[in-house]
């Protein structure tokens, strides 16, 4: 899933007034990522929440996590 670069920079904001964590974000050749410098269940949590909130899954991979819609969640539910 891509989104918007407005869309990411509110995002990045409440994240880091709200937690202190800076949030890396990486949009190459049509992929976006993102990564954390510190990873805590708290901060996870909270964006989970913030791209819920807008229909969106991220998936978190240690310190990296990527925006999946839900179809595209459940078909990398379905291929493992």
């Amino acid at each position: 899933m891509i989104i918007s670069f407005n869309d990411v920079i509110p995002f990045k904001k409440e994240i880091m007034e709200k937690y202190g964590e800076y949030v890396h974000f990486h949009d190459q050749c049509g992929a976006q990522f993102f990564n954390l410098e510190n990873h805590t269940p708290e901060v996870q949590k909270a964006i989970e929440d913030y791209f819920a909130e807008r229909g969106i899954i991220a998936v978190f991979s240690g310190l990296m996590f990527r925006l999946m819609t839900p179809e595209e969640a459940a078909k990398l539910e379905e291929n493992k």
